[in-house]
């Protein structure tokens, strides 16, 4: 006996009802249209599931669309805020700026990068940027120890220490070298980076390990 076939009529509601599975902003999208036709000849389960794949994929790509959108928007605006931020610091005089570098926040989630990455571009030349990091880079170690301790970790210091004080050194019970390479993934590693350090040291009792951190990204 041959299968039953739905109606035309059946088929073309499942796909009015299917469509609203995908919404954007409150508004419905039509992403599969007029399977008036050849739905007719095909088994009810087939057309659904046919139906159900290709509305999956509509969704799918207008989803996709709307991140890639999104996210360049949130870009453009950053880089706005970026230039706006630079030409600001770049109007001050150099003492502004090396006490911008003195009491600016590196470490920790109210911190914004956009903030010291600013105040570099806006240097007049190298020689003052890298004033600016060498200012910075203590008052990052400083910073960083209080975030490890606000973290309940076991950290008896932490200093800026060694040539022009590139060197991040981690002292206390925490150390190991797990937090060693958990430290390089990390968003302070991307700002010590930045700010001119090349290498984080750790050390306790139990062990003494470096991590060359390489130049700033």
């Amino acid at each position: 006996m041959l299968p039953s076939v739905q109606p035309l009529e059946s088929v073309h509601s499942a796909s009015s009802a299917a469509t609203r599975v995908c919404v954007s902003g409150g508004t419905a999208q039509l992403t599969f249209q007029g399977a008036k036709t050849r739905f007719s000849t095909l088994a009810p389960a087939l057309a659904l599931g046919l139906l159900s794949t290709l509305l999956f994929g509509g969704c799918q790509r207008s989803r996709s669309a709307e991140r890639n959108s999104a996210g360049a928007a949130s870009a453009e605006r950053r880089d706005e805020e970026l230039q706006k931020l630079t030409a600001t610091y770049r109007s001050r005089g150099l003492a502004e700026r090396m006490k911008a570098a003195a009491d600016g926040c590196y470490v920790g989630g109210s911190c914004q990068s956009i903030h010291h990455q600013a105040l570099l571009a806006g240097a007049d030349d190298e020689s003052e940027r890298e004033a600016l990091r060498a200012t910075a880079r203590p008052v990052f170690a400083r910073q960083y120890h209080d975030e490890l301790r606000r973290r309940r970790h076991q950290a008896e210091q932490v200093r800026a220490v060694g040539s022009s004080r590139r060197t991040l050194r981690v002292k206390g019970p925490l150390c190991s070298r797990f937090f060693l390479a958990n430290f390089a993934g990390r968003p302070e590693a991307r700002v010590a980076r930045t700010l001119g350090f090349t290498r984080v040291e750790c050390e306790s009792q139990a062990v003494r390990a470096g991590l060359d951190l390489g130049s700033a990204e």
